[in-house]
């Protein structure tokens, strides 16, 4: 086609006035695109299908579909970005896909009202049009105490849900006398899963709770470590996942629990 009947880039539109706001480097992308498997897939919620980032203080970022959510509290840990502006923006999760495949060492991050624009090695200019609604207030379902806490081995939480995984897509837990049981029923074969594991540590009341198999088995491998710090306050609140090694708590996983007695997900 004619390359003069093509489309103009929106920051070639006098009417669009971009400011540069940052220069994230690629670790950045490497994390943003590690979140997407929190954000929701559901185009009727479209603020929830991508990745909601905030810099003030700290660059954050947080993704959710609304039962499962993760929120990394600095992404730049080192140090190594700069900031122009207190800013805030939702990014399109394929957006960040595609961009943290090239991203080099610095990429400069610009935005008008409407759009984003990235700059990338040798000119290339990648511009994404933001999302519009309004992201969810997330900082309102995570519990300010949270009195009850288990340690557990990753790994071996691990092989138990992937195991239940073939009964039913949800389990009951109950930890009680140093251990975490694990019950999946399919009803409709008439068949029953049953385990057992050791709890490292546990403090406070004892855990019993329903939860989804597939959301449990995603906030766990997004997490680093051996050793997973569980905190709760009972079987009907969030629960707030974290690794033992992040000494500075900077990436929080949270999960509802699953409404039991004939109800739905959280």
């Amino acid at each position: 086609m004619n390359s003069n009947e093509y489309p103009t880039f929106p920051h070639n539109n006098e009417n669009e006035k971009f400011a540069k706001i940052a220069e994230w480097n690629s670790d950045v992308f490497r994390q943003l695109a590690k979140q997407i498997t929190f954000a929701s897939v559901d185009v009727l919620r479209a603020s929830l299908t991508g990745i909601f980032v905030k810099q003030d203080e700290y660059l954050s970022s947080v993704a959710t579909d609304g039962h499962v959510l993760q929120w990394i509290k600095n992404l730049d840990t080192a140090n190594k970005c700069l900031h122009f502006a207190e800013y805030e923006c939702n990014i399109p999760a394929k957006v960040i896909k595609i961009i943290a495949r090239y991203a080099p060492y610095k990429t400069e991050v610009w935005q008008s009202e409407k759009y984003l624009l990235f700059k990338l090695r040798h000119g290339i200019e990648f511009v994404a049009r933001k999302i519009d609604d309004p992201y969810v207030d997330y900082q309102k379902v995570i519990p300010v105490e949270l009195p009850n806490t288990l340690t557990l081995n990753k790994k071996e939480t691990l092989k138990h849900i992937k195991t239940a995984k073939n009964f039913s897509h949800q389990v009951q837990l109950k930890a009680m006398k140093g251990s975490l049981n694990f019950k999946a029923q399919d009803i409709d074969q008439g068949t029953e899963y049953n385990s057992k594991m050791d709890v490292q540590k546990s403090a406070g009341a004892e855990l019993d709770v329903a939860l989804n198999l597939e959301l449990l088995e995603r906030s766990l491998n997004g997490m680093e470590g051996e050793l997973i710090e569980w905190k709760y306050i009972d079987g009907d609140s969030p629960n707030i996942l974290n690794s033992v090694e992040d000494e500075y708590d900077n990436i929080l996983n949270l999960l509802m629990p699953v409404r039991r007695n004939g109800g739905s997900d959280g």
